[in-house]
């Protein structure tokens, strides 16, 4: 049994990293797509985790708080995501109409980057306004149904995915976007690889045994420093195709040294979430693993600090 659940979890890790690799090669509407899947379907498990959604819930209007937030990420993505495309694929048929013309290139895609993020804050803070005016409006027009915890709920689930996810679209439309784009990946897939195999060996000294008694210190640290090896590796290939003066190699380091510190963070949070709600994954929508939010906790978390980061180390 156990080897057909190891056999399940490699072939869904196989799909995965091949539906990584189509997204992160095409960009464009081809990550978007794959952000608001991923927004979308985790904001789901975690109002499913929370008891706010249950698609076999008598009366539906219990649901309401949950495809309200639903909606709200849907919108929000339209919003905040139409433009970045669009001018990306400009900036492509200007570098082939203008193939000498490297410098105004790098000019053209160092100001999409600005006003991707010029947008992403003004749609963020706009969607944060209209996300606690919805769910207060429900609360009171509505009242008794639900109480303050259940709206708190509502709102951080509203929030936590949609703004933390957009981060992969925007780093995917950066100047090297199509490579900073796997310091995401690094940063928190690479560092839970590399923090099981280390905890497993040598973990002595629990990191949170209340919430995770597997956890070690060890394991914690085994993870950051695999993450930054590999990022090492990954920014001297990039430095050597690129034939570039900067030093990929200790930027990509430090940003995933960063990285796998907050990817641990997200790990333990979405626990935490699962602890308080006795349940043992958000879902079963990848096999082998869970549902998204099982999958991609380190990677929600990550994402912002690794934009962050591109725009003030690169």
């Amino acid at each position: 049994m156990k080897n057909k659940d190891f056999v399940t979890r490699v072939i869904s890790s196989v799909i995965l990293v091949a539906i990584l690799l189509l997204a992160g090669l095409v960009g464009g509407f081809a990550i978007l797509i794959f952000c608001v899947v991923v927004a979308f379907v985790g904001m789901k498990e975690l109002y499913m985790a929370v008891g706010l959604y249950d698609k076999n819930a008598k009366d539906k209007k219990d649901n309401m708080l949950a495809i309200a937030g639903m909606v709200m990420c849907i919108i929000y993505f339209l919003i905040s995501g139409t433009f970045a495309p669009l001018i990306s694929a400009r900036s492509f048929a200007m570098k082939n109409a203008f193939p000498d013309s490297l410098s105004g290139y790098i000019e053209i895609t160092d100001m999409i980057g600005l006003v991707n993020t010029l947008s992403y804050l003004s749609a963020s803070a706009l969607y944060v306004f209209a996300v606690i005016t919805v769910m207060a409006l429900i609360y009171v027009f509505t009242f008794k149904r639900f109480d303050f915890k259940q709206v708190s709920y509502a709102i951080v689930g509203a929030l936590y995915t949609p703004l933390f996810v957009t981060s992969i679209f925007l780093i995917r439309c950066l100047n090297g976007g199509k490579y900073l784009f796997w310091l995401i990946f690094i940063s928190s897939w690479i560092c839970d690889t590399c923090a099981y195999l280390v905890g497993c060996n040598f973990g002595k000294h629990k990191m949170a045994p209340v919430l995770s008694p597997k956890k070690s210190v060890e394991g914690a640290i085994g993870g950051v420093v695999g993450s930054v090896i590999v990022a090492f590796i990954f920014g001297y290939f990039v430095q050597h195709k690129l034939f570039s003066g900067n030093n990929y190699a200790t930027e990509y380091m430090i940003i995933c040294l960063v990285g796998a510190c907050f990817s641990q963070v997200g790990d333990l949070f979405a626990s935490a979430i699962k602890r308080n709600n006795d349940i043992k994954d958000y879902g079963n929508l990848i096999p082998g693993h869970g549902g998204i939010l099982d999958r991609f906790d380190s990677v929600i978390f990550v994402a912002p600090i690794v934009y962050v980061l591109s725009l003030i180390i690169l």
